[in-house]
This record gives structure tokens, C-alpha cells and sequence, in this order.
């Protein structure tokens, strides 16, 4: 009997928006500066953690979430360095990540994303195409 072969298609879904930051400032101030000014209530979370298969290599990276209950949006403040490399390699002049996901298509006002860019810790507040990266599939979790 023929053994049966079943492919499985998937095509990952990068339905959010992505903001790199340039930032002096260590993790935990950037995350405390960025809730002064939004209001918001980042905490930190577990560290994000990529593990390289065959090269026993585990990365971390800082990572803060702040859920807003009133719209629904899940913002993420994402380091893109640890002590073994950087998150992103093709962005290796960028230090942070901001992610925001929405489940119900509710996209952050201009307002807060013009009040982040203009923080002045902030040095540079530049949009990121996630489906464009090379290393794209490390953003997914």
C-alpha cells in the first residue's frame, strides 16, 4: 500500500502595526516614561525567549504588555537586544519594538502614536512592516 503524504499550507498572519524605537534609555525607563505619558500600565512580563534548534543558542529579550480594557488593543514593548544578539538581525539600529494587536480591527488613535514619537527619550519612532522582515516568524508568539 502507497504510504499517503499530507501537506500542510500554513501562511502566518501579521495583522498588527509595528514601530521601531530608538531609545537611550534601558527597558525598564523607556516602559515607566511611555506609561507617565499614555496613562497606561505596562508591566513586564516574562522574557520573550527565541531558541535556536542545533545551535543550543536561547536568546531573551525584554518584553512589557499593556492590555487597554476599553478598546481592546494589546500594546508590547519589545528590547531588540539581549546578551546574545539582537531580535531582528536586518534592524540592528533599532532598540525597541512597539507592537499593537487588536482583535476587534480597533486601531490606536494618532494621538497616542504622535505622543510616543514625540516623547523625548524617544530619539526616533519609525514604522516597521512586520510581512517584510526576514526574521519575521520571530515575532510571532
Amino acid at each position: 500500500m502507497k504510504k499517503r503524504t499530507h501537506k500542510l499550507d500554513f501562511t502566518p498572519d501579521y495583522d498588527f502595526l509595528l514601530f521601531g524605537l530608538v531609545s537611550d534609555e534601558p527597558d525598564y525607563r523607556l516602559a515607566w516614561l511611555i506609561n507617565r505619558t499614555m496613562e497606561w500600565d505596562m508591566k513586564r512580563t516574562e522574557n520573550l525567549k527565541i531558541e535556536h534548534p542545533g545551535e543550543s543558542l536561547t536568546q531573551e529579550f525584554a518584553h512589557y504588555t499593556f492590555v487597554d480594557e476599553k478598546t481592546h488593543i494589546t500594546y508590547r514593548l519589545i528590547g531588540n537586544r539581549g546578551e546574545n544578539g539582537t531580535l531582528l538581525e536586518e534592524l540592528k539600529n533599532i532598540d525597541f519594538f512597539l507592537s499593537i494587536h487588536s482583535d476587534d480591527k480597533n486601531m490606536p488613535s494618532a494621538g497616542i502614536l504622535s505622543a510616543i514619537k514625540s516623547m523625548p527619550a524617544v530619539r526616533a519612532f519609525i514604522p516597521v512592516d512586520p510581512g517584510g522582515l526576514r526574521s519575521k516568524n520571530k515575532l510571532l508568539f
